[in-house]
């Protein structure tokens, strides 16, 4: 790191802080202007650490990939601004338009939509940091810093008693800290769950277009970067809402929802052949093996196209998510981490059932949508990806609505005798 970048990483933390300080549009959130100030400071360091590790323990990564290929198309202004311009805004099919050919062949991400995004994101970020990639991590964990703090704000509005869970669990829990602050796709689509779920809920009760745009905004951030989350997302939003508004029978009358639309969704292909999402996952899944070392895949069902293949696959996929890598068997120390996780994951069922809140207490909607949505990230990616390295990159969004399904049943003050520090105000619109 250049004394240049180490310059522009304490002029922008400086700024973005003292705009965090200032601007009214942070209040909506609710919490303590120095406690946003240091939960962003930690994202960026988390972020850099990222960068870090990529770059020094495990040679590369996509994260510089896409940092890489944006400063080809950086250096194609200087050869002609309507090069770098369609490199910046066109659209990146195959084969490449001929005037951005050797441009676009130089880069790995060219093909690939949702990669391609992010290098899009670069190639903006470049203007900014003078092409230094540390500075660009900070400034993208800005961005995606705000749509967290929507998704902590949704959950504090449901479970005020749990306020300084619901921070750790999103910005300070290492697993899910560590993949949405790294310059990848898992922070956008964090912060892009985050807009969906706190406008959706706004919708509900009144509808603007402030409202209508960011529901938007957060759908199409998620299409692009990581698609089939929205797809598991939307049959759990709607089970919350129909759970919400609909007391009575409201949890058979959610439940029914959810699996009509699971019912409808695997069998589009009827009437759109090309909608087969079965056959796509079976796809997805042959593509992992094609690319990972034998020696480094994991134990998994093999996927055949059959929804009774995909409910077989079920047990193995959540013994991956929860289990792999055990604590016993760690090859390397840049698992530890992850092998935590996952122990605090299973250390956490038993003492949340332990202190579990009385019923009457409990927010059974909250509860339905967290587990539901966790449970299919980890039923879909246990079944498809059959590698470790990318295994605990892909669950962590489970990771994070899982462990607050698990804070949400239990009653804090048996947990720790001290009061919330975070003041229970009315919160602004």
């Amino acid at each position: 790191m250049s004394l240049e970048e180490i310059f522009l990483i304490i002029f922008y933390s400086g700024l973005l802080s003292f705009l965090i300080l200032r601007l009214k549009f942070f209040n909506r959130f609710h919490l303590n202007r120095t406690l946003l100030v240091a939960l962003f400071l930690i994202r960026v360091l988390t972020g850099i650490f990222y960068g870090w590790i990529h770059i020094y323990c495990y040679k590369g990564g996509d994260t510089l990939v896409y940092f890489n290929d944006s400063l080809i198309a950086v250096k194609a202004f200087s050869v002609d601004p309507l090069i770098f311009f369609k490199l910046l805004f066109g659209i990146n099919h195959r084969p490449a338009n001929p005037l951005i050919f050797p441009y676009a062949h130089a880069m790995e991400s060219w093909t690939d939509m949702s990669s391609y995004f992010i290098v899009r994101l670069n190639i903006l970020l470049d203007v900014l940091s003078f092409n230094h990639y540390y500075v660009n991590v900070l400034i993208y964990d800005f961005f995606t810093f705000t749509g967290l703090l929507y998704l902590y704000r949704f959950f504090a509005d449901l479970l005020p008693d749990k306020k300084m869970f619901l921070l750790f669990v999103i910005f300070i829990f290492p697993s899910v800290a560590f993949w949405s602050a790294g310059l990848h796709k898992d922070g956008i689509s964090m912060a892009a769950i985050g807009l969906i779920l706190f406008h959706a809920q706004k919708l509900t009760k009144q509808i603007n277009y402030r409202i209508l745009f960011g529901l938007l905004l957060g759908c199409i951030l998620l299409m692009v970067v990581r698609d089939y989350l929205l797809f598991l997302l939307i049959p759990a939003v709607l089970l919350f809402i129909i759970s919400k508004s609909h007391i009575k029978f409201s949890f058979v009358k959610a439940m029914l929802a959810f699996f009509c639309f699971y019912f409808l969704l695997f069998n589009l292909k009827i009437f759109f052949p090309n909608l087969d999402f079965l056959k796509s996952m079976e796809k997805q899944q042959v593509e992992f093996l094609h690319i990972i070392p034998k020696d480094k895949i994991l134990d998994f069902g093999i996927l055949n196209g059959s929804f009774l293949n995909l409910v077989h696959a079920f047990p193995i996929a959540l013994k991956n998510c929860f289990l792999i890598p055990p604590v016993n068997n760690i090859s390397s120390a840049l698992q530890i981490p992850f092998a935590l996780d996952n122990w605090i994951l299973l250390l956490l069922i038993p003492v949340s059932l332990l202190l579990l809140k009385k019923r009457d207490q409990i927010d059974w909607s909250v509860i339905l949508f967290c587990l539901l949505f966790s449970l299919s990230i980890f039923w879909l990616v246990g079944s498809i990806v059959p590698n470790l390295g990318a295994l605990v990159r892909y669950k962590m969004p489970g990771m994070c609505f899982f462990f607050i399904a698990l804070i949400s049943i239990a009653e804090p003050n048996k947990l720790f005798f001290i009061k919330n520090p975070i003041k229970n105000q009315n919160i602004a619109p």
